[in-house]
């Protein structure tokens, strides 16, 4: 079986409260941190860590990490946050030997629980890290549909190094849609791989009625396959 997140933006409001909501609903809360200079509440980690549900980390998207300043403050973060015990840190890679440096150093910290997500068509990153057993990947099936990576052929090279799945659908150049805007072949090749492999699928959409509606269009899917969530 695999395991079914999704992100902390479903309800309009913040983290805690989206957290209460999904737990039950969902294993794994996937907390988005969107800015770099958000402060991270003391509080909101206790509240987080005391509800039942498992967490994964998404770290700041604005910022870019090619330098040491921008690794010491995910650092940082990374400190706050390890009391949540995420399944993985995930982060999007940037160019140059600065990342590539900094991001084994801080997989080094949490070895197997650290993910780099494909945000565009170039994937020379994840060729230049496919040795380093201490990092996984964070394969994003809207983002490859949505710039023409080939969701299998990037499961037959590196699926052992994928541990989470975002999925959601692409609608012309607009991704993270409905589920429904999915190609179901894709959607076969992605749910098939993490229930055989118990990976994690982040149904990364936003707002309740397109999780609802994906929620139920993957469950149909899983049915009509045999392939129950």
């Amino acid at each position: 079986m695999f395991r079914l997140a999704t992100p902390s933006f479903v309800y309009p409001t913040g983290r805690c409260c989206n957290a209460l909501h999904l737990a039950g609903m969902v294993d794994e809360v996937e907390l988005l941190y969107c800015e770099h200079g958000e402060l991270i509440d003391p509080w909101e980690i206790e509240v987080l860590r005391r509800l039942p549900v498992d967490y994964h980390i998404h770290l700041p998207m604005d910022l870019e990490l090619d330098s040491p300043a921008a690794w010491r403050r995910m650092h940082a973060m990374a400190d706050m946050l390890e009391v949540l015990s995420p399944t993985t840190y995930t982060l999007h890679p940037a160019a140059g030997p600065e990342f590539l440096a900094g991001v084994r150093d801080f997989a080094s910290r949490f070895p197997g629980r650290v993910s780099v997500e494909n945000v565009n068509g170039d994937l020379e990153v994840f060729r230049q890290l496919e040795h380093d057993d201490h990092l996984c990947y964070c394969l994003d099936v809207g983002h490859a549909v949505l710039f023409g990576t080939s969701v299998g052929g990037f499961l037959e090279r590196w699926g052992h190094k994928v541990s989470h799945f975002h999925l959601h659908g692409v609608d012309g150049d607009r991704d993270h849609r409905e589920l429904r805007h999915l190609d179901e072949a894709v959607l076969a090749t992605v749910v098939d791989f993490a229930r055989r492999h118990r990976r994690v699928i982040s149904v990364e959409v936003f707002g309740m009625e397109p999780f609802v509606n994906s929620l139920q269009h993957l469950r149909n899917f899983c049915e009509q396959n045999h392939n129950p969530d």
